[in-house]
C-alpha cells in the first residue's frame, strides 16, 4: 500500500516513506533459514541507489527492504514530480500512453505518436485507417498534449496505464493462487483493493 500511495498519490512536499529513510539493517544479509536465499533490494543511503542483496529470511524493524529493483527505484531513487493536476483533460489525457499503431490500410501518411519509452514525440507512417488515438498530424500537436507525460518516471507512467487483471480471471486454478494487490484508479485518483489484480510490484500467478 505504501509504495502505491507514494508513487501515484503523493504531493511533492510529503515526507519520504520509511522504506527509503530507514537505515538498512545488515542483519537482513544473515542466514536465518538454512540457505533458502532469494534476491531482495535495499536503498543505499551513501550512494543514493537501490542495491541488490541475497536474503535468507532474516527479519528486522527496518522497512528498507524491497522485493524488486523497479519498486525500490520508483519509490526512493526517482520520486519525480507531483502527478495530480499536471495531466491533460480527462477526455484525451491517456491517448499518449497507447501503443503506436499504423492501422490496417495500405496508404502512407506522415504522423507523430508519443513514445513512452523515450518520453518524446516521434514520427511514424499511418496507413490511413484503423489504429488508435495515439496519432497526431503535427509534432507541435503531439508535444502540446503529451508534454506532461514527458516529466514522469517510468514507474509513475505505470500509474496511468489501464488495470491488467491477468489472463486467468475466469480460470479456477489461477484464482486459487490469486491474492490481494493494490492498483491506482486513474479515473477516480484513489487506490483500490481487489482480488486477482496487478500492483506496481508483482504479477499475480494467474498472469504467468
Amino acid at each position: 500500500m505504501e509504495s502505491c500511495q507514494w508513487i501515484c498519490e503523493r504531493r511533492r512536499n510529503e515526507r519520504v516513506p520509511a522504506s527509503c529513510s530507514d537505515a538498512f539493517d545488515e542483519k537482513y544479509k544473515d542466514s536465518c533459514r538454512g540457505g533458502e536465499w532469494t534476491q531482495k533490494v535495499y536503498f543505499d543511503h551513501d550512494s543514493g541507489r537501490c542495491t541488490q542483496f541475497w536474503w535468507d529470511g532474516c527479519t528486522s524493524t527496518s522497512q528498507n527492504i524491497f522485493n524488486d529493483m523497479t519498486t525500490c527505484q520508483g519509490v526512493c531513487e526517482l520520486p519525480g514530480t507531483e502527478i495530480t493536476g499536471q495531466l491533460p483533460d480527462p477526455e484525451t489525457k491517456y491517448r499518449c500512453l497507447q501503443p503506436a499503431e499504423v492501422g490496417s490500410c495500405k496508404e502512407t501518411y506522415p504522423a507523430y505518436h508519443f513514445d513512452r519509452l523515450t518520453k518524446s514525440c516521434r514520427p511514424f507512417s499511418y496507413s490511413g485507417c484503423g489504429g488508435n488515438d495515439n496519432r497526431f498530424l503535427t509534432l507541435t500537436q503531439c508535444q502540446g498534449l503529451c508534454e506532461p507525460f514527458m516529466h514522469l518516471t517510468d514507474t509513475e507512467l505505470d500509474c496511468h496505464m489501464p488495470l491488467d487483471q491477468g489472463h486467468g480471471v475466469n480460470d479456477q486454478k489461477c484464482l486459487e493462487n490469486a491474492g490481494f494487490r493494490f492498483y491506482f484508479d486513474r479515473n477516480r485518483a484513489v487506490r483500490k483493493n481487489d482480488i486477482n489484480k496487478t500492483d506496481l510490484q508483482t504479477k499475480l500467478a494467474a498472469h504467468r
